[in-house]
């Protein structure tokens, strides 16, 4: 159980096992959780954020920043910028993001080969939910977002 803050320049950060905490702080950091119940906060400036394996929360801060969840039910949220949310598995879980601002940040799933043609589009109360058609268990919902909103220009 690691507790792990960066400074005021560029950082790389590694949790590791188990359940960590790591803080980017200022500057364009790169923050690896690795296996276990992870809380990564990037900061200030344009941030890549990796959860990995588990259930993690991943807040990305100010910047244009990259948040990729890993396996595992996610908590996602970009702050303010231009954020991506990529996917690199199948198995990505649940994930909820947070904060989605349409027209500005971006879902990532061109390392799967996937685009918006791979997933169903819905409205679940407030809140939208992208379901992988080959998968139905694998979702991720976009919390107080409009499902019309969501088309393939929300796609990288």
């Amino acid at each position: 159980n690691d507790v792990l803050s960066g400074g005021t320049s560029r950082d790389e950060l590694y949790g590791g096992a188990d359940n960590d905490t790591l803080n980017g702080q200022t500057g364009a950091d790169t923050l690896y959780g690795g296996t276990g119940l992870d809380s990564l906060y990037g900061g200030d400036a344009n941030d890549i954020l990796f959860g990995d394996e588990d259930n993690d929360w991943l807040y990305g801060g100010d910047g244009n920043d990259t948040l990729n969840g890993g396996t595992g039910d996610d908590r996602l949220y970009g702050g303010t910028g231009n954020d991506v949310y990529a996917f690199d598995t199948l198995t990505f879980g649940q994930d909820t993001i947070s904060g989605w601002e349409d027209g500005l940040d971006m879902l990532d799933f061109t390392a799967l080969g996937l685009d918006e043609t791979d997933f169903t589009i819905g409205q679940v109360g407030a809140d939208t939910r992208i379901t992988l058609i080959s998968d139905p268990g694998h979702y991720i919902t976009l919390i107080s977002v409009n499902a019309g909103t969501i088309d393939g220009s929300d796609f990288v």
